[in-house]
């Protein structure tokens, strides 16, 4: 049997970015990773077991900016955004304990986030995107989001899509349903306003590269037809939406055990603004809540006698003073929220799937 991803948990070692700490309040089944890594510093891999956590492999690498977990071919690998120049290492673990460079992958200045996701398109084929915030420099390079399509015979990733944009800081893909959808945050100025997050959505085309697939409903359904299988070669993000956010931070979709897709994001004062897929393709605003200092986000969630519990771990901290070298040590908050949810035919509630 593969190992699951749930069998490792990783951490990245050396100094923190001016965001400071982010701590995670996540069971370890899941990957953990720190803001930013100075230096000449490696990523560590622990094997998570009842006994404890033991660590069982490293990377060098001129510090980690991200890292991201995807399985390929059965094999965990780790997506590594180098903290210093303009690389992204693939490395997969080709026996127990051992893990070896399978890419590099280049972006034009500077990667600052990775994201990696599985998808069915609309032929039936399951496919592995991964997805490079690139920030650029304002003096020289403009920012970027740089999209990758993973090749199964070749075992390698060949480069798909680059979307130009400003100061591109945060970049998230996530599977619902039928839909790949992709949210950017820019930390660029637009009249008054610093900060932009943008919604993609991923759809197939035609032979002549003009018409979108996807706005035929069912019709890209049509089983194995060779029209759909030729037009597979050609995805892309097209833009849906802005989300209007002042100065945000991070954004992370989530779907929600019932199977709404929600996308938060987190704003320079702590506020977490919620947003909730309404119709086909559009998000609206549904709420906010406050975590007064916190710059970082995640998002989980279980049943508790017939409702839904909604949770939200705002860590991290934001400092003025980008030359301080000694960040305090600073507690994750916890929001909670319930949610009503709908029972099985038992009449007790469902179980949540992949939590």
């Amino acid at each position: 049997m593969p190992r699951q991803l749930g069998d490792l948990f990783l951490h990245t070692t050396g100094e923190r970015a001016c965001y400071g700490p982010r701590p995670r309040n996540r069971p370890f089944s899941k990957i953990s990773s720190s803001k930013k890594v100075a230096g000449d510093k490696e990523v560590l891999i622990w094997n998570i077991t009842a006994g404890g956590a033991r660590l069982t492999s490293s990377v060098s690498t001129p510090g980690a900016a991200d890292v991201q977990m995807v399985m390929l071919r059965e094999r965990p690998c780790l997506v590594i955004v180098h903290a210093r120049g303009n690389e992204i290492l693939v490395t997969c673990e080709n026996s127990p304990g051992h893990f070896q460079e399978l890419q590099r992958m280049t972006t034009t200045f500077n990667p600052v986030k990775v994201t990696v996701v599985e998808h069915m398109d609309p032929s039936g084929s399951t496919t592995t995107f991964l997805g490079v915030a690139d920030e650029g420099d304002s003096h020289e390079y403009m920012g970027s989001f740089m999209l990758w399509r993973y090749d199964v015979e070749e075992d390698s990733f060949s480069l798909l899509q680059v979307i130009s944009m400003d100061d591109v800081k945060w970049v998230e893909m996530t599977s619902h349903l039928n839909d790949l959808f992709l949210v950017v945050v820019s930390g660029a100025f637009r009249g008054d306003q610093q900060g932009q997050v943008l919604i993609y959505r991923m759809d197939w085309f035609d032979g002549d590269g003009t018409q979108a697939l996807g706005h035929y409903g069912t019709a890209v359904h049509s089983g194995e037809s060779d029209r759909l299988t030729a037009l597979r070669a050609n995805p892309q993000f097209y833009f849906v939406q802005e989300a209007a956010v002042e100065d945000p931070v991070e954004a992370r979709f989530y779907t929600l055990p019932d199977g709404e897709l929600d996308l938060y994001i987190i704003k320079q004062d702590g506020m977490v603004v919620r947003f909730s897929q309404k119709g086909i393709h559009r998000f609206w605003k549904d709420g906010e809540l406050h975590a007064p200092g916190k710059v970082t986000l995640d998002v989980w969630s279980s049943w508790v006698n017939g409702r839904i519990v909604q949770r939200l771990n705002a860590g991290g901290s934001s400092c003025q003073d980008i030359e301080k070298k000694n960040f305090p040590e600073e507690p994750a908050v916890v929001l909670e929220a319930l949610r009503r949810g709908g029972v099985d035919s038992q009449g007790q509630p469902p179980c949540p799937a992949n939590h």
